[in-house]
Formats: C-alpha cells, structure tokens, sequence
C-alpha cells in the first residue's frame, strides 16, 4: 500500500483485505456482481475483479455529501498498470511526499488477514521477508538483484504476533535488530479447549476439566465425543448403498481422494460422527474414551501432556487445520458433540456467535509460571518418543490469555524518519501503525460480519465488513490513530506577496540608478573628478553593478533553471567586476608611492592594470564554469506544514520553490572571495589616506567597504535563516532587497560626490589629461618632518624631492631664476637652479589644452643625471 496523502493509518490496511481463497472464475459480468459487489468485472483473465479496484473501498462506501478527507479515489500501488492509472480507477501518489509503499506480511490465519493490506504480489508466511525489507528498504525493489529472477518476500509489518513467535522477534531483534521492540495491537488472543454451547446444555460439567476425569466420567465422556468419519469411510463403513443412493448424509461418492479424505463437503457430504471400539465402554470399560481433535504436532498445543498428566478419558487426534475446520462444520451440520484445541478470536468461532454451536472454552487448571517454564518444546510435541511428548507434570496447565503484538522492521523508521526528508514531507506509515489498535470485540464483529455461512462470498465479504467498519468509525480512526498534521494535503504558495513587488520594484531602481551614473559619467568624462578616477575603471565597474542588479531581479522571479543560474553568475561576477577594478586602480596608486620614497622611477602601463582585471575576472568565470557544471544549480520544491486546516481537516501543506545552489561550499567560497575583496580594498584604502585629496577616495573606499561588508553579512545571515526553514520566497525577497540595496549604496557613496564636486575648482588641480598614476604620485620622503618654511627643493644630499601635489603653490618654493619660466608665479621644477629638459617634457602633457604647465624655456638644463634628478612618474 503506497501512504499517500490522505493517508488512512494503519485502519485503512485492514479496509482492504487479501482474498483468503481461489479466485472467483467468471464468463459474464453479472456472475461477478452476483457473487462480489456491482463493481466487480469479468476480467481477460476469466476471474472476477476486486470489486474496490475502481475507486477503492472509502471511495465506494463513504457518502456522497461525506464532508471527509478520505473520500478519495485510492492511490495506485505498484501492482496497478498504468491504464488503471488513466482510467481513474486510482490516482498517482504524489511525489511531493516522501511516502514509499508499505508491505504487511500476510499469515495463514484469518484475523491477520482482517488486518493485512492486499499483498498479491508475494503473500508469504517467511519471516525472512522483514531482513529482505531491511536490506532493500522499499519492497518494490525486493526482487531485483535476485538471480533466479523471482520474488524475494519482503515486508515491513506483521500486524498479529502470538506468543509463539516472540521467542522468534527477540532472537532477531537481538542478534540482527531487524525489528522494533514488538507493541500491543490491542486484540486479546486466547487459545485452549472448546466445545460447542450445545455440549455444555447438554452437560454442564464438561465445562471443567474435571468433567473429564475418574471412571465415574468415563462412559458419559467416551458416549458423548465420537470420532469424525471421511467421506470415503462414510460411504464404506456406514453406508448402506455405499453412497449411490441419498440418504441425508451423502448425495453421492466421492468424485476423488481429495474429497473422499474430507470430513465435510458443502451440499454434498453433511459428515458423520460414529462410535468406534475407542467409544465402547461395554467392550473395553477400563480404556473406552471420547475423540479430541487436537491441532498439528508443529502448532503450539500442549493437549496430550494435559490429558496424560490430569488422567482425562480422552484421545487427542492430530489434523490440519483444513480438517478441523470441516471436523466442526460437520459437528454443526449433524448437532454433534465434539471437543477441540482452537483459539479466538478467529474467523469460524465467530461466525457462530450467538447460536447453539457458540464456543464454550472448558477450564483447565490456571497457568502459573512454574507451568510455562515446564511446557513441552515443538519438538517434544512432534517427537515419536512418549515421554518427551508427555513432558512434566507441572506443565500441564491452561494456555494463558495474550495480548496481541505487531511487528514493525526497524528500517521502516529508518526510512520515514530519515532527518534528510524534511518534516512536511515525511510519511505517517510508522507512527500511524505504532499507535492502531483494534479491541478483541471490533475484532470479533469485523470477522462475524465478513465470513457468512455463505463460503462462496468469502472472496468478498470480509473486505465489504472490513471497509464498512472503517466507514463508521472514520472519525475515530482520524481523531485516535492518525498523527498530528495528518491527512495532508498539498497547496502551492503565492510568491506575489508586498515582499516580492518590493524586491522587483528597489531591484529596478537599483537598475536605473546604474544606467542613469552610466549617463552622466559618459557626460562629464572631461571633468577632472571623473578623469582622476579613471573612466575606463568606471565602466567596468558600473557593468558589475548593473550585473548585481540585474541578478536582485532574476533572483526574485518565478525559479526556473535559467534563472537560477544566470543569479548565481549575475551577483558573482557582478561584484568581482565592481570590486576588482577598484582594488587595482588603488593598489596603482599605493605602489609608486612606496617607490617614490626610494627617488624611484615607476612605470605602470594602462594594459598591465586592465590585465589584473582580466585575470581576476576570468578566474571568477572559471569558478562559476565549474560550479554550473559540477554542481548544477536547479530548481528544487520546498515543502512547509503549516497550521491552517482546510474545510475537510487536511493541513496544509505550502508548496514553494527555491533555487538550490548545490553544496554549501560553492556558496562558502563565494561569500568568501567577497570578504577578501573587502578586506584588500580596506587595507589598500588606509595606505593611500594621506594621498592628495583629488586623488584621495581612501575615506570613499572605506564607506563603500563598510556598506559592502554590511550587506555581505546580512546576505550570510539570510542563509543561515534558510536552513532554519524561512520560506523560500521570503528569503528570495530579502536576499533580493540586500542586493539591491548595496547597488544604490555604492553609488550614492562613490558616484554621487565625483557628480556633486565636478565644478568646484579648489578641489581640483588644474591639469587634464594626466593620468591617475602618471600625474602626481611624488612624495618628498621627509616631507612629513618638515613644514613649508623649512622646505626649500633640496634634501641634503642635493637632491630635489617632490611633494604630493596639493596645488601649484608647493612648487613655487622650488629654487632658480625665474627667467627660466615664462609666466611669473609658474611653477618652478629645479636641480641645482635649473629643471632639466628631461623632467620638464615628462611632466607637462603634449596635447592638453587646458594645462598651465608653461613650455620649456630656451637654454634649460639639457643635462640630467638619473641617479640625482627628482623622481618623475608616468603612465
């Protein structure tokens, strides 16, 4: 049986039940309604249908304007073809729900049969089924790798353990902890020896074993239980026509030895009980005694040691369990009297109830537990030699009364309580059958109802009484046996919340601010606020910021693979095409400072810069490469049980879907390049603080750093949030919102102000065209041991040292005639009175307009000593 929603505990099994005897052969239709149920077909294979096939047993039964959560089609097991599926006749399980296909194992008894789901894939009595059960876990799989191809018996549940076999689940549970420890399934199961009500009308002391005992009971006792007479002994020995002519008993002989050896043939043979020289007290008045059919010498009876050891005037006599039932249907046939070993509940005691063949149970002496240690073995009751199947004395007392146990295979809770199935996933299989139980009287009713005197409906009837019991106590079943949250059923979460449109909405501003600083920075690239921070740098880092956008808005809408996909690569190359750019142009500007302290030349090509971009970046496709390929992110389903109930008392079930980035390293690792790219920038930012201040952004940087860092830790924190079962959407949306949020930061912090101050000409040095790294990155090494009126252009070993350019002001304190300019109060880059040709080309630019650098005067220094002159940077 596949539990899927809306599962019916354990109770809808016994609704179900498998067909105790040969299938119904059928040439129309109306034979099987006849001997079924209308629903029930002729099928192609000439046996008549399941009439619960279509539909299922609630689904039949259960009223039209049942206001109930189980009146629903059955759901298909692995026995239905997939045109039983298309027909209607039963729904597909729903895979959203991890609930795989329990197995009962079906014993030969017929209470365990009211308790057993339809196994006609492999009804079997071997108990080797639970270890099958627990090495391939689902049943379906049972017989594949089997090398003869067959069926490998395989099952999760025993619904009915005696006694006997507790000896059996103890020995397994502690040698291969196959099973859970056994459970009351509430039935009170009690054997031992009955006669039929009419016996003890007739003589009341036969209720006793006492009754059995002294010569004062022999002849009353061997007059009273005759032995039962075969057909073919009938026909023989009693029979005056030898069986040709109906005389009451037999209609005619024996067709064949199959019933010539029964005791009773419906319609044909009503049985015989006949005196034999065992019953006759005038031949052998000292031995003369009654017949006790007795159980097989492998079942547990321990009859023979009872009456050897309380000296009882009977003889017990072994029979199947086939014959003890004719035995009885005989004895009821004919009024007879007899004395059995049966037990109860049971299927013929209970089609009895209330008549003059009602089981009466005889009293033996009271078991103690000095008798129960002293009861034969199965093999003292099948042994040839007397004695051992004599056992002790003191183990002659009465089968004590049992309380009824299920079975569960331990991997049945393995499989429904693995921690990996989240909790509004998990099947209600094994804590639904923990808690079934079902008392000895609703028990007993059940099999009265489902076994009538007609034995041809016994394909039919004992499903019919079963399902018809379910149908009136349904709301006992569902409020005492089903787990908390059950039944369940499935309702997709709206992802169109304020949340989400907030998301899309701040995601599109974040767009549009991006482009809008893509406009007018393209506007005002002449401007030396945007020519100092580099526009092509700019660029760049505008496209990772209107990537990071881009992948807020993906992140949020409707998962599919694509978009999972392209988030994943949005967000993650868009902060290493925002960040790196940023990193290299500050690292530019830190590594000719460090050189000019030394009077170092430096030279740092634009392509070598943009190279570190490239590099970086293309590591970080190669990242994303292997991540998309090794570990794909998909889009996946979440499930959350929540604690509305609808109008039929199913919970709900949300239904939502999520992007899953496969393995929590991939996501480690990016978070983790992230913070590294922050820690770089910040310690790369602190070493460029006492840069010139247009060329400054240390305190910009370190805004932006923060602001990143802040959103980067919020992002982490969303993820931990999810392992703590947030909804998807919500965490989608919020996720979406931080994104969008560090965009619109970054770009009021680092854009906004190159904007505000493009104009403002204190600010500004007046020079155009030099580069970021070619203009001013000169440092007089003890400029900070001396003040302006110490600083006169010469250090003390004769060489000039340039200042980080605040303003051409600096320079004019430089020494040399001013003849040598040709504006007063230019600048004045001097070495020993004179500034060398040589410096001077390197530091004016050739083809700006707007530069004040005067032009080299005629006569300047075309000397210049390399090792002496002032450290010139360039580009």
């Amino acid at each position: 049986m596949n539990w899927n929603v809306p599962p019916l505990t354990f109770c809808i099994v016994v609704s179900l039940v498998q067909t105790v005897f040969a299938r119904i052969v059928c040439t129309s239709e109306k034979q099987c309604e006849d001997a079924l149920l209308p629903r029930s077909d002729c099928g192609s294979d000439g046996y008549c249908t399941n009439p619960f096939t279509v539909g299922g047993c609630l689904e039949n039964l259960l009223p039209e304007d049942h206001p109930s959560a189980y009146k629903k089609v059955r759901v298909c097991n692995s026995e239905d073809d997939e045109m039983t599926a298309r027909s209607g006749h039963c729904r597909r399980p729903n895979h959203e729900f991890e609930h795989m296909e329990i197995r009962i194992l079906a014993q030969n008894w017929e209470s365990s049969y009211i308790m057993t789901c339809p196994l006609d894939y492999g009804i079997s009595n071997d108990w080797n089924a639970f270890t099958t059960a627990n090495r391939v876990v689902d049943c379906r799989l049972s017989g594949q790798g089997n090398q003869e191809g067959g069926y490998e018996s395989c099952a999760h549940i025993v619904p009915e353990v005696w006694e006997t076999r507790l000896a059996r689940v103890q020995e397994m549970i502690l040698s291969h902890g196959t099973f859970e420890p056994p459970t009351p399934v509430g039935v009170l199961g009690t054997g031992g020896w009955f006669v039929p009500r009419r016996v003890g009308l007739h003589d009341p002391t036969v209720m006793s074993y006492l009754g059995f005992q002294g010569e004062e009971n022999r002849r009353k006792v061997a007059e009273m239980f005759l032995w039962p007479t075969t057909f073919a002994e009938y026909c023989s020995l009693v029979s005056k026509s030898n069986c040709t002519a109906d005389d009451g008993m037999a209609k005619r002989p024996p067709k064949d030895e199959t019933e010539g050896a029964s005791f009773f043939v419906e319609n044909v043979y009503t049985g015989h009980f006949r005196k034999t020289e065992k019953n006759d007290c005038d031949l052998n008045p000292t031995t003369c005694v009654g017949h006790f059919a007795d159980y097989p010498c492998d079942w547990k009876s321990f009859s023979i040691p009872q009456i050897h050891h309380l000296g009882l005037n009977l003889e017990p006599k072994q029979y199947t369990y086939a014959q003890l039932t004719e035995i009885i249907e005989a004895a009821n046939a004919t009024e007879s009297y007899f004395i059995t070993q049966w037990w109860r509940p049971q299927i013929l005691e209970q089609s009895f109830v209330g008549t003059d063949s009602a089981f009466l149970k005889v009293d033996l002496p009271a078991p103690t537990q000095e008798c129960i240690e002293h009861r034969i073995a199965t093999e003292g009751r099948c042994s040839e030699d007397p004695e051992k199947r004599y056992g002790h004395p003191l183990g002659a007392c009465d089968i004590e009364t049992q309380i009824l146990s299920k079975v569960i295979a331990r991997s049945l809770y393995d499989a429904t309580n693995d921690p990996r199935i989240p909790e509004a996933r998990r099947s209600p299989a094994h804590e639904a059958i923990k808690l079934f139980e079902i008392s000895t009287v609703q028990l007993g009713q059940i099999i009265k109802d489902g076994f009538p005197g007609d034995t041809a409906r016994w394909n039919h009837d004992p499903r019919m009484a079963t399902c018809q019991w379910v149908v009136n106590n349904i709301e006992h079943i569902g409020n005492h046996f089903l787990p908390r949250s059950y039944p369940r059923v499935l309702e997709e979460l709206q992802r169109r919340t304020p949340l989400y449109y907030a998301s899309l909405a701040v995601g599109a501003i974040a767009a549009a601010m991006t482009l809008l600083s893509v406009v007018i920075t393209h506007r005002n690239r002449r401007t030396p606020a945007i020519k100092y921070a580099q526009i092509e740098f700019l660029t760049i880092l505008q496209i990772g910021l209107m990537a990071i956008s881009a992948g807020s808005i993906t992140m949020v809408l409707d998962p599919t693979v694509g978009a999972c996909i392209a988030s994943v690569w949005l967000v993650n190359l868009g902060y290493t095409l925002e960040l790196v750019p940023l990193i290299v142009k500050v690292a530019a500007l830190n590594h000719p400072m460090k050189a000019a302290r030394k009077m170092k030349r430096v030279v740092i090509p634009r392509k070598r810069l943009f190279g570190f971009v490239v590099v970086l970046s293309f590591l970080s496709v190669v990242f994303l490469t292997c991540w998309t390929i090794v570990d794909t992110t998909s889009k996946v389903a979440e499930h959350e049980l929540t604690d509305e109930v609808t109008e039929d008392g199913e919970t709900v079930v949300a239904l939502s879907y999520r992007c899953d980035n496969g393995a929590r390293y991939w996501r480690g690792v990016s978070i983790s390049v992230l913070f590294i790219y922050l820690i770089v920038a910040t310690v790369l930012a602190v070493q460029t603080r006492k840069l010139q201040v247009v060329f400054n952004e240390s305190q910009t940087v370190a805004m932006m750093i923060y602001s990143h860092a802040m959103f980067a830790v919020f992002r982490l924190v969303t993820y931990f949030l999810d392992e703590a079962h947030l909804a998807s959407a919500t965490s989608a949306g919020i996720r979406s919102l931080t994104l969008s949020c560090d965009v619109i930061a970054t770009i009021v912090i680092y854009f906004l102000p190159k904007f505000v101050t493009k104009h403002d000409p204190s600010k500004m040095v007046r020079q155009s065209k030099v580069d970021i790294v070619a203009t001013m990155l000169t440092r007089v090494t003890d400029l900070a041991e001396h003040d302006d009126d110490d600083f006169n252009g010469t250090s003390s070993s004769g060489a000039v040292s340039f200042a980080s350019l605040t303003g051409w002001d600096r320079l004019k304190k430089s020494t040399g005639p001013p003849d040598d300019f040709e504006n007063e109060g230019a600048p004045s880059y001097a070495f020993g009175g004179h500034l060398c040709r040589q410096c001077r080309e390197r530091i004016r630019t050739d083809d700006d307009e707007d530069t004040d650098l005067p032009p080299v005067p005629t006569g300047a220094n075309d000397d210049c000593d390399q090792d002496r002159h002032a450290s010139v940077f360039t580009a």
